[in-house]
């Protein structure tokens, strides 16, 4: 408006400069180029003036849309201050929030050779897994905040798993997996939920939580295993604190599929396949640290399998064939327990970590296999138990020389057809910084397996490897990623094969050829492993 005023101004002093040149030269200037000049004067003013009425028209509507959009804000805060007046809560809504995006994710691939052709991958869980992969596996993990409000936010998680041999271009979708076909890609969803956190009055850090979940999974990196790893589609709570430490509660469902369900059919005995339910019930209670850089976790989860009462027997072509018959489980292994005790110790070279796990009937497995928690319905495992013992770390030597270890013993007694089953595990990983990027890696594993069977059978064996490999990563720390790695590998193979015979088969690596004795192979490649 300034601008207007300013130009009127300009165009009053034209048009006096115009009159006063008539008073003082009209005598010398002919009367139509007077006339002239005046018409122009006159049509500049009026400009002037239009220009000025515009620019005051704009100003009233750029201030009415203003009050207009201030008073929308004020109802809508208001409208949210009013829902929060109900909880007994002060609102306020950030009204520059955006809803977040997350991008998170795993991979492994690269390429290698053996004696036998490819890349050979074997007890990867019992001699360490560097120098001895030959897949390509990726998890993309997406989330987003979709809301937030004070402290209360919700967030929705997801992870997509893609995983294949690595053999070839086209990595075709898995679309079967019992058709036989040269597909050999996997596609899963192995995470889909929604996390709410903050809602719980005088608990801003727990969560509530439902979908399909990685639930609080305890994880050793080198040899790849979870010995707690409760994962599916369920609820729960977690994070809710109580003294020193938080409570997490969940109920989850991890059914098994390929279940013999024995029935009759007018006296005849007969069997169908199908799923059984599984649900299981979790309870945690983490955090309480007995002194400085101390943490436990006391864990107890409780499998319900709950039996299909009908099925369909399954012909040749794998299609439901018949009647529906009434049946139940082939091995009625019932409500099976695992409870697991942790205490890690931090310091300032490290840390260390000791697990105490002790499992049940169809449970019982996992503490050979370090599975995590999969109820096994596939054999009679109704008296079985077991326990494991674990120790695992990692310590800084020296500020460019780190060592990782981990060791296990495992034992369980009567699991289907064995009596007493008992492992030893060690594998260590060491690394030692040459710069800011470089490292040298070097690895050992060994393990050794006994099984005695009801039979009266025995089996024993045994297993190495050793791995050098040279890698490329940013930073110091061997778990520092990404990493490329160009690595070598020697493993061994001794003794019998796990089989309930009296005369097994020897412990191989890979396929042997009959009377062979080659238990050895070697691995040479190159691999990239990220996660961010």
């Amino acid at each position: 408006m300034k601008g207007a005023i300013k130009f009127s101004t300009l165009a009053a002093a034209v048009l006096a400069a115009s009159m006063t040149l008539y008073s003082t030269n009209a005598a010398a200037a002919g009367q139509a180029d007077i006339d002239a000049a005046l018409a122009a004067a006159r049509e500049a003013v009026a400009a002037a003036q239009r220009a000025e009425a515009a620019a005051v028209e704009a100003k009233r509507a750029a201030e009415a849309a203003q009050a207009k959009a201030e008073a929308e804000s004020a109802r809508a805060k208001a409208i949210v201050d009013q829902a929060a007046a109900k909880d007994g809560k002060a609102a306020s809504v950030d009204v520059g929030w955006k809803p977040s995006f997350d991008f998170h994710g795993y991979f492994r691939g690269g390429v290698g050779v053996s004696g036998d052709g490819a890349n050979t991958g074997w007890n990867q869980s019992k001699v360490g897994r560097l120098g001895n992969e030959g897949d390509l596996y990726t998890e993309i993990e997406l989330g987003t905040e979709v809301y937030k409000m004070n402290d209360v936010s919700f967030y929705i998680y997801s992870t997509f798993q893609f995983n294949s041999d690595g053999s070839d271009d086209g990595e075709e979708l898995k679309y079967d997996g019992y058709n036989g076909g040269d597909d050999d890609m996997t596609v899963s969803v192995r995470q889909f939920n929604l996390q709410v956190k903050g809602l719980i009055p005088g608990q801003p850090n727990a969560v509530v939580w439902a979908g399909k979940r990685y639930y609080q999974r305890q994880d050793i990196h080198i040899i790849d295993k979870k010995y707690i790893n409760i994962a599916g589609s369920g609820a729960g709570i977690e994070y809710l604190q109580a003294g020193p430490g938080t409570f997490s509660f969940a109920w989850i469902r991890k059914d098994q599929q390929d279940i013999k369900y024995d029935f009759e059919d007018n006296g005849v005995p007969g069997q169908y396949t199908g799923d059984l339910n599984v649900n299981y019930l979790d309870a945690r209670y983490a955090g309480w640290a007995p002194w400085d850089g101390a943490w436990t976790q006391f864990h107890v989860a409780v499998a319900i399998p709950n039996g299909a009462d009908e099925g369909r027997v399954t012909g040749t072509d794998g299609k439901f064939t018949g009647p529906i018959y009434s049946g139940t489980e082939q091995y009625d292994n019932g409500t099976a327990f695992m409870g697991t005790i942790e205490f890690s110790q931090n310091f300032s070279a490290g840390y260390n970590k000791t697990v105490l796990q002790y499992a049940n009937k169809a449970l019982a497995h996992n503490v050979i296999d370090m599975d995590g928690g999969w109820y096994d319905a596939w054999k009679d495992n109704e008296d079985a138990k077991g326990f494991q013992i674990i120790n695992t770390g990692e310590i800084n030597i020296t500020d460019n020389f780190s060592l990782n270890h981990v060791l296990q013993y495992g034992y369980a007694s009567d699991m289907g057809n064995e009596d007493d089953h008992s492992i030893i595990r060690a594998v260590a990983r060491a690394g030692y910084q040459l710069t800011t990027y470089t490292r040298l890696l070097a690895e050992v594993g060994s393990y050794w397996e006994d099984v005695e069977y009801k039979s009266g059978n025995d089996a024993s064996q045994d297993g190495q490897k050793y791995t050098l490999a040279y890698a490329i990563a940013p930073g110091k720390g061997l778990m520092s990623r990404p990493e490329l790695r160009v690595y070598a590998s020697y493993l061994v193979a001794n003794g019998d094969a796990l089989e309930d015979s009296a005369n097994p088969t020897m412990n191989s690596i890979g396929a042997v050829t009959a009377g062979s004795s080659d238990d050895t192979e070697w691995n040479f490649g190159v691999q990239a492993e990220a996660w961010w």
